[in-house]
């Protein structure tokens, strides 16, 4: 039914002879003014025969509130229905509208053939309009109205233009037809000329001009849709008895565009010829490009060239740059002189458009770009400046826009329409406020958000995005609300991988979203955040986001993930101090939360002022298989309660820490369910605040690799199982443990039952003096199943010592398997109702006879661990044993002896009488390999004394030669 984009002959589809006549001689026109086709030189890009039996819904909108619109017999029929009647007594009708729903064009030529309804109190339109998208309120976008007829029986013909806003504004005029409207088909059409003159037609003949500066009055650059609606209304007249059932038939309607520049060899602004108008466009005139043949780079030489606007619009327009002449470098575009200027691209257009010399804008500015194709951006590659200063800059878009060169500070408020993306990519200079209505502003520059006096606002529908790698670093005020720009996450987002930072002020001025776009980006917040209504802060996304700098006023931070929320400033104040148990300060619903600052000398700390309870994992945002986490970053303390939130969510509850340090969580724990306790490698996490049931049994997991303790009274009864890393026990549980795959320590109290499956281990430390270790209890019964392990350690003690491991009130199962030092032997005996270890020897090794000697320990520590270097000489602990050095003492420079004999490399050491040791000499050509073995040494062979080993290559085969010594041992 629609043939558009492609420009096509305009055929009727049938004879209008007879209908012709009947309209030719009652009018009397002159000939010349009429007109039976488009202007020459306009192109067809928009038609509806309206054949079929349906309207074609990629095409058109019907209105839901005004729905009676059907296809028959080659026609579209707006049916007008009485349905009823109010409670006043007055007649409810049903009537028809309908819109295109993506076509939309400025200026050109409309014209449709239709038929009214028979009846008074009918108005039966055919009209362009602003598409309700980009209308969105008084004063912010100028909403157009062209009535290109209003007809109401038998006889009246209305033209009318509205400006809606923020004054309304109607012009037009009335004009009486010498038939009856209602009888038959009759023509409809106005032109839309470059120059904004508006032409109105009926039946060929022209009926009403209307002036330029109707148009300009409007402040309104945005392409129109085309309408066809029936309205019952007191301006049509009163309500006929025919009017139930009447209906407004349309036989067909086109649209044509109007041409502009239509040269295809010369590419010069200033050529008059080179415009279809005969003459380049001056300040009150529309620059229109939409012709396929135009040249890719249009050339502004000599004075200055001015316009009311550049519209761009064509399926096929080449890909378009502006550019100052070569020969005039400081050429410029003046746009707006007769009231406001704007560069606007149809959504028809598919190619990047790009203005690459100045604008002087001398009112305000529109920059409207529609075009949705992928690339299709809207480019300034050259500074925009106002010549009045103060002025507005507005950005209208669902396509593109890129301004990758300054906006200089004679411009005031920059104001983003939206809803698509607006890229800031130099430092601007515009000097009154930022606003972002809808849509999406995008920080890709420092300075980008211009002068800081006046500050940057992002309304509800809005997002301030960052990107790039940007590192913003004006304090500019921003305000913010909401949940983001369609499509988007948040008020402010991060679109990518990179690392950026802000350091602007942020208000809240209502409930907010700041969010993260990709998984590896990270925002990183330095200025305060905080909010004039003490209202909630939502972190979401994939990346990572950092609050660097105090948090206040904000009732609830909500973190929703899966990414990391790091707050890592401890002044922050933030939160109640009113207990509440349907809030929490800090709400963390998946994805982890980063606490990196400790609250020193009774400050707020990251966690602020509140009282109210951290609290992790609720239903809301829960995913299957992903956590909601609450990690220390660093030796901080959490003095807040927790509370695991209930329910039946996929997604695990944890706690823990990122690092090799001791972080604390002081608060009690309230356990609804499951809450997994996580410390890193050689980390500790101590739980210090009482774990405990609150509304159902809950459970405590433990997972390594580090340490956990449990140092309170903890009451929790759904069960604390070890699944990884170390449990150190030093307060009390009172429920089961089940230690599978990790570790169980410490001197605390089991109030239930102890079961260490197959894969679990149970782990002490033994003092010299056997009555110095305080056992580990368990009041109910302690299950060992096989396979089961016990490892012990600790400083020697006389051969015969016995050590009380465990209590417990029964013991079932056999006995664990033994995990000894080296040398040591001994025995478990459970007496009455202990688990007690005899060591009945201990043979110390050569390495551990070597430690004591050294570091006064046979234990192993960090400064006596085999890669430790504690003399820092370069040469680690295993190689200072195994090459007999001092490893407290700088001594290794003469420890290997590389030399030459009969043209090979030999290499010497002195080698330990140590058969835990395996010594290997490896060769290369090039110290980055591959190295090959050409000696080992282990076990007996390994007698003390110098060795000389000898390369197998001679040097004159292979001149590059180089040899290493590789030291490695199973037990240290």
């Amino acid at each position: 039914m629609l043939s558009a984009p492609s420009p096509v002959r305009f055929v009727r589809r049938r004879p209008l002879v007879g209908v012709a006549l009947l309209f030719v001689l009652p009018i009397l026109v002159t000939p010349h003014l009429l007109r039976a086709q488009a202007p020459a030189g306009y192109e067809l890009t928009f038609s509806d025969d309206f054949n079929g039996s349906a309207l074609d819904a990629a095409v058109w909108a019907i209105d839901p509130a005004r729905p009676n619109v059907a296809v028959s017999n080659g026609a579209l029929h707006l049916i007008t229905e009485k349905i009823g009647q109010d409670g006043s007594g007055n007649d409810l009708w049903r009537e028809g509208k309908l819109a295109t729903r993506v076509w939309m064009q400025r200026f050109g030529y409309y014209e449709a053939r239709f038929r009214i309804g028979a009846a008074t109190g009918l108005n039966n339109a055919f009209w362009l309009n602003t598409p309700a998208p980009y209308s969105i309120a008084a004063n912010v976008i100028d909403r157009m109205e062209l009535d290109i007829m209003e007809a109401h029986y038998t006889n009246k013909l209305n033209y009318n233009t509205h400006d809606w806003a923020p004054t309304h504004i109607g012009k037009g005029g009335k004009a009486t037809a010498s038939v009856d409207l209602s009888a038959g088909y009759n023509t409809y059409a106005m032109e839309w000329a470059h120059d904004n003159t508006l032409r109105f037609y009926f039946n060929g003949e022209l009926k009403l001009t209307l002036a330029a500066t109707t148009l300009r009055d409007a402040e309104t650059f945005i392409p129109l849709e085309l309408l066809f609606s029936t309205k019952v209304a007191d301006f049509a007249g009163t309500p006929g008895p025919g009017l139930d059932g009447s209906r407004m038939s349309v036989d067909y309607v086109r649209a044509y565009d109007t041409p502009g520049f239509t040269s295809t060899a010369s590419n010069n602004w200033g050529t008059e010829t080179n415009w279809a108008s005969g003459r380049y466009p001056r300040s009150t005139d529309a620059a229109i490009f939409n012709r396929p043949t135009v040249p890719a780079t249009i050339t502004i030489a000599g004075a200055d060239k001015a316009a009311r606007e550049i519209y761009l619009d064509h399926p096929q327009l080449p890909a378009l740059t502006f550019v100052a002449r070569a020969d005039f470098p400081a050429a410029v575009l003046r746009l707006g002189s007769s009231g406001a200027g704007a560069v606007t691209v149809n959504a028809r257009v598919t190619t990047p458009q790009t203005v690459a010399l100045p604008v002087i804008a001398e009112a305000a500015l529109h920059l409207n770009q529609f075009s949705t194709a992928p690339g299709a951006t809207l480019a300034f590659t050259a500074p925009l400046r106002a010549t009045l200063a103060g002025e507005t800059l507005n950005i209208l878009n669902s396509g593109a826009i890129d301004l990758r060169a300054p906006i200089e500070g004679t411009f005031g408020p920059l104001r983003l329409i939206g809803p698509s993306t607006t890229r800031l990519g130099a430092a601007n200079a515009h000097t009154g406020e930022t606003q972002v209505l809808r849509g999406t502003l995008l920080i890709a520059a420092n300075g980008a958000l211009g002068g800081t006096a006046a500050g940057t606002r992002i309304s509800s529908g809005g997002t301030l995005a960052l990107g790039e790698g940007v590192a913003s670093a004006a304090a500019e005020p921003v305000a913010l609300a909401g949940t983001g720009a369609a499509g988007r996450s948040g008020a402010l987002e991060l679109l990518d991988a990179t690392a950026a930072t802000l350091a602007s002020p942020l208000t809240l001025e209502a409930a907010t979203t700041l969010a993260t776009a990709v998984a590896g980006g990270r925002l990183t917040l330095t200025g305060t955040v905080q909010s004039t209504t003490a209202t909630e802060l939502t972190a979401t996304g994939p990346g990572t986001l950092e609050l660097a700098g105090p948090v206040h006023s904000l009732r609830n931070v909500i973190h929703r993930g899966p990414g990391t929320l790091r707050l890592s400033n401890s002044d922050s104040t933030f939160g109640s101090t009113a207990e509440a148990a349907a809030n929490g300060t800090l709400l963390v619903a998946r994805g982890t939360a980063l606490i990196a600052a400790d609250a020193p000398n009774n400050a707020p700390g990251a966690l602020g002022r509140s009282s109210y309870r951290v609290r992790l994992g609720t239903a809301a945002y829960a995913v299957a298989g992903e956590e909601a986490a609450l990690l220390i970053d660093g030796a901080y303390t959490v003095a807040r309660p927790l509370q695991i939130e209930a329910g039946n969510q996929p997604a695990a509850a944890v706690i823990g820490n990122t690092g090799a340090t001791v972080s604390r969580f002081t608060g009690a724990i309230f356990l609804q369910r499951e809450l997994t306790v996580r410390a890193a490698e050689g980390g500790t996490v101590r739980l210090e605040g009482i774990a405990q049931d609150d509304t159902a049994p809950g459970a405590l997991r433990i997972e390594g690799p580090g340490t956990v303790e449990l140092t309170a009274v903890n009451r929790h009864t759904g069960g604390t199982a070890v699944a990884a890393g170390t449990l150190r026990l030093l307060g009390e549980v009172a429920s089961p443990v089940l230690v599978s795959g990790g570790t169980l320590t410490g001197t605390g109290r089991i109030a239930s039952t102890l079961t260490c499956a197959a894969d679990g281990r149970l782990a002490a430390t033994l003092p010299a003096t056997p009555a110095a270790l305080a056992p580990l209890r368990v009041d109910g019964t302690a299950t060992f199943a096989s396979g089961a392990t016990l490892a012990l350690d600790g400083a020697t003690a006389a051969a015969g010592s016995t050590w009380t491991l465990l209590r417990a009130s029964a013991f079932t199962g056999p006995l664990p398997q033994l995990a000894l030092p080296a040398g040591w032997q001994g025995s478990l005996a459970v007496v009455s109702n202990e688990l007690r270890f005899t060591l009945q020897s201990i043979t110390v090794s050569a390495a551990a006879a070597w430690r004591t000697e050294h570091f006064g320990s046979a234990a192993v520590d960090p400064g006596s661990a085999a890669t430790a270097d504690p003399d820092a000489d370069g040469w680690a602990n295993l190689a200072e044993f195994a090459l007999g050095l001092d490893p407290l003492a700088v001594d290794g420079s003469a420890a290997l002896a590389l030399a030459t004999a009969t043209d090979r490399l030999t290499l010497t050491f002195t080698r330990r009488a140590e058969p835990a040791l395996t010594y290997t000499v490896e060769a290369a050509t090039s110290p980055a390999g591959p190295w090959t073995s050409i000696w080992t040494s282990t076990g007996a062979q390994n007698t003390a004394g110098p060795v000389t080993v000898t390369d197998p290559v001679a040097l004159t085969t292979s001149p590059t030669r180089f040899l290493r010594l590789r030291l490695e041992t199973a037990t240290w």
